[in-house]
């Protein structure tokens, strides 16, 4: 999971706002330790996609490990 955060963090500036790029470097950042990263990249998912609900089960996820 390391390879894949470390693949997105490096591509970010170019596929950010693709809700699929988004939506799996959310996970890989949940399951890195980033989950500041993860909320940004969840919430973009959402804004152009708000029925996606796995998106939003992980949003509260990344929101719950940052005790918000």
């Amino acid at each position: 999971m390391n390879a894949a955060y470390e693949l997105g963090t490096k591509n970010s500036a170019d596929e950010a706002g693709d809700p699929e790029f988004d939506y799996y470097f959310g996970l890989a950042a949940i399951e890195t330790g980033h989950p500041e990263q993860a909320v940004f990249a969840l919430e973009r998912v959402l804004i152009q996609q708000p029925q996606h609900n796995r998106a939003r089960l992980e949003l509260a996820r990344s929101q719950f490990i940052l005790g918000d």
